[in-house]
């Protein structure tokens, strides 16, 4: 999780596939539990260091102590730290731990080729990412990642055509 720390953002891709067995909103909910359980012992730990420094009685550690424990109760409650209500001056003062779930992330659903041109709205796995992107103040969109596949390995002329018509589907 150390590489992904130093990212400004996350982009989660959700396979969208009416025939997968994967349900992608669980799938979603796991990796959002995993970024939890891990920012939630840096948290512990930064925590327990503060409380060490006892000499340390400054208005920058209180502050950082305060917010953290703010944090904490909402991760302990399934809340990521960016939906802990957190002022701009508050972010500053622990953006430097480098917690996941303070990213800002985008939910990105592969869908299947079948489902490129219908309406989104009515693909429930699509519509069932939007809605969850929204609670959580995130982004959704939608990509086939077997199309891009497919494109990436076009010769450059080739890729800009198919590029095109994609668009302009």
């Amino acid at each position: 999780m150390s590489n992904i720390r130093e990212v400004d953002a996350l982009v989660h891709v959700v396979r969208c596939y009416e025939n997968s067995s994967n349900i992608p909103l669980e799938d979603i909910e796991v990796i959002d539990l995993e970024l939890i359980v891990s920012d939630l012992e840096s948290i512990e730990k930064r925590i327990r260091a503060i409380e060490k420094q006892t000499r340390n009685t400054s208005t920058q550690i209180k502050t950082e102590a305060e917010i953290l424990k703010k944090i904490k109760e909402g991760m302990e409650n399934g809340q990521p730290a960016r939906n802990a209500g957190l002022l701009p001056d508050e972010i500053k003062i622990i953006k430097s731990m480098g917690l996941l779930t303070l990213k800002p992330v985008i939910y990105c659903a592969n869908i299947a080729e079948s489902d490129i041109g219908k309406d989104k709205e009515k693909l429930p796995f699509i519509r069932d990412i939007k809605q969850y992107a929204q609670r959580e103040k995130s982004e959704a969109l939608t990509v086939c990642a077997k199309i891009e596949e497919e494109i990436s390995q076009l010769e450059s002329e080739d890729k800009e055509l198919r590029q095109y018509h994609l668009v302009h589907l």
